[in-house]
């Protein structure tokens, strides 16, 4: 977990002023003298006495040895501890205003967790802050208990590997041999920390004291961290309390999205013993008087400047393939909760390791998207009673979500994201027009009123029409399902033009990898060489040229059933492949060329209608090849009626 952790993080590590006006740990100047003078007069501690060879460390006199803890650094946790102890007994003499810290204590730990944070055993932090008392006898510590990690470590990345455990926590890191000191902030755009500060100078003596003094100001949960609309298993919404039915999905992360989706009820009864909170405001669509009882609630961080989900979708309620979103909110720099704007005021890059490519930092806003159908995942091979679509069933949902992005499409929306998560189908359909889209793909002879399969998480969809439609290097979409061609690409590092093409053949790897899934679990297949097998390690890679070989594979599908719709779609997707690169070449000869104008807009209506020519193709292949599917009703039919192929 560690490395994993920190390859996340090594690219967003900064060197802030953590306690300036704004900053997550701003310290008045006024409250950090009157510290510094109190321990002065009161106890004797300045950077001269706090060095000292001949005495002993106690707690009204915390002592640190001149030449460090060479080779001793479990000597070092009791010493730290009490220096770190004094500053906030004698902060808490003085401030008379309502504090989250107010209780903080530091104590010496070493031992394992009482909980493990997604690693084989629990971590073992050298020092604990924690608001409340803790005796060696007691029970273990959890981590949400903690409020201050302490570490003593002598090298930066260690430093960095042990102490990134949580999405934010305020930890200090203490070099025992050198007796300097960094206070760091982990958050969702990285990490930021402090300059190294050297307890033997007076300049760094200082400023651990003003360090202390703005952890020990922080006011409320939301100044901590902590999202304030939320109490245990209970959101406030639009003054609405909601309790969490079951968490839907939770992607745990430091930085990055974090993604959290969680079903949610509204409590109509008189809720005890919670104190009321903050209540978060979502902008609710036009025909939306107020949120319902029941809803998915979803969280994401999204880097400042990316259009919301919520404004994008919201628009298109109603529409057939489309989840419907019926309220949104993007969290600001002015809210102490859900920007990462104030840990980054003024942050240069901090190298922590050679190989670190420098970075400018990325400000994350909390985007909150309330949607109104709760739909189960396309596939899960855990349930068979309600995890695992019929063959047709399977099939429909996937063209009902292509439809869905079609509509998208012609709304001026690009999804760059279809993958098998974010694909959901429903228990029961419901009626939904498909609209436009219906006319121009041909479908008046296909019974398409009933929706039940939809598209969901706008996390990476843009205007299409507005911007962000030159070639670029950013990558959008989930490794197994990308296109071939923007696997290409990226892979030599090549400018690239994201299409509704790609996101078309992305359905095709939806239905290969579903198959793949279904077939392991209802057919014995004996031969780990059999194209089954070779396409599950392919989509279940993170190497490029790896998961690039699934298109041998796909073209010798043995399986009778589908085989013929996957060729079909695999046949478009090759010919279109060569029709967008064709065009992506032009482009970034005009691109290179300056030119902005006329040419451009030719090349995109081009693209246009090709990626229209597309959908239909795409689409209608479906139905043709799902009128066949329909006649096997269950996948031990189809499995029966392949026989030995699917070990071939």
């Amino acid at each position: 977990m560690k490395e994993k952790v920190f390859n996340e993080l090594k690219s967003a590590t900064f060197t802030v002023d953590l306690t300036t006006q704004g900053g997550p740990l701003q310290a008045n100047p006024d409250d950090v003298q009157m510290v510094v003078g109190h321990l002065q007069h009161n106890y004797g501690l300045t950077c001269e006495t706090l060095i000292d060879d001949s005495q002993s460390s106690t707690e009204a006199a915390p002592r640190l040895p001149s030449r460090g803890f060479r080779g001793e650094e479990k000597k070092s946790y009791e010493p730290l501890t009490h220096f770190l102890n004094i500053i906030v007994d004698v902060a808490n003499t003085h401030f008379t205003h309502t504090r989250y810290l107010k209780d903080l204590r530091f104590t010496p730990y070493d031992v394992g967790m009482g909980n493990i944070l997604d690693s084989g055993k629990p971590l073992k932090p050298d020092v604990l802050g924690l608001l409340h008392p803790y005796t060696p006898d007691g029970p273990k510590i959890v981590w949400d208990d903690v409020a201050v990690i302490v570490e003593a470590k002598d090298r930066p990345v260690d430093m960095v590997k042990q102490l990134a455990t949580r999405s934010f926590s305020i930890t200090i890191a203490f070099d025992h041999r050198a007796l300097t000191m960094r206070f760091l902030c982990f958050h969702r755009s990285g990490v930021s920390a402090s300059e190294l500060l050297k307890l033997k100078e007076e300049d760094g003596f200082r400023s651990v004291v003003e360090h202390m003094v703005g952890i020990l100001s922080i006011r409320d949960e939301a100044g901590f961290g902590l999202d304030s609309t939320r109490v245990d298993k209970m959101f406030r919404l639009n003054g609405r309390y909601y309790a969490i039915v079951r968490t839907i999905q939770n992607r745990d992360s430091i930085r990055g999205h974090a993604t959290a989706v969680y079903s949610l009820e509204s409590q109509t009864t008189d809720i005890p013993n919670i104190p009321v909170w903050q209540s978060r405001e979502l902008t609710l669509v036009d025909r939306v008087p107020q949120l319902p009882n029941k809803m998915v609630y979803k969280l994401s961080y999204q880097t400042d400047g990316r259009p919301s989900e919520g404004t994008l979708l919201s628009r298109f309620f109603g529409q057939f393939g489309i989840v419907d979103i019926i309220g949104h909110h993007v969290c600001t720099a002015e809210e102490s909760f859900g920007s990462t704007a104030h840990h980054l005021l003024n942050a240069q890059f901090w190298k922590v390791v050679d190989d670190s490519p420098v970075r400018s930092p990325e400000i994350k806003q909390l985007h909150c998207t309330a949607m109104s159908l709760e739909g189960l995942p396309l596939l899960d091979t855990s349930d068979e009673a309600a995890g695992i679509p019929t063959p047709a069933g399977l099939v429909e949902t996937i063209l009902h979500s292509m439809i869905g992005h079609y509509n998208l499409y012609l709304g001026g929306v690009l999804h760059r994201d279809v993958s098998s998560g974010n694909i959901l189908r429903l228990r029961e359909p419901i009626n939904r027009s498909p609209g436009l889209s219906m006319g121009l793909l041909g479908l008046h002879d296909q019974d398409v009123n009933l929706c039940q399969g939809f598209l969901v998480d706008g996390d990476h969809a843009i205007e299409r029409r507005k911007g962000a439609i030159a070639p670029s290097l950013e990558r959008s979409g989930t490794l197994p399902f990308m296109s071939t061609r923007l696997l290409d690409e990226w892979r030599l590092n090549n400018l690239v033009l994201h299409t509704a093409i790609d996101d078309l053949e992305s359905f095709l790897w939806v239905l290969v990898w579903s198959l793949v899934c279904v077939f392991k679990k209802f057919a014995n297949i004996t031969n780990q060489n059999s194209r089954i097998h070779d396409l599950g390690r392919s989509l279940s890679s993170r190497s490029f040229l790896e998961i690039q070989s699934r298109e041998a594979s796909a073209k010798k599908w043995k399986d009778k059933v589908f085989r013929d719709l996957i060729r079909d779609w695999l046949r478009i997707s090759e010919t279109s492949r060569t029709v967008v690169n064709d065009l992506q070449e032009t482009l970034i000869e005009l691109v290179n060329d300056g030119d902005t104008g006329d040419a451009q807009t030719r090349i995109f209506a081009e693209l246009d209608k090709h990626c229209g020519m597309a959908y239909k193709e795409f689409i209608q292949s479906g139905y043709e090849h799902l009128q066949t599917i329909r006649a096997f009703s269950n996948w031990r039919d189809v499995v029966d009626f392949d026989g030995e192929l699917l070990n071939k």
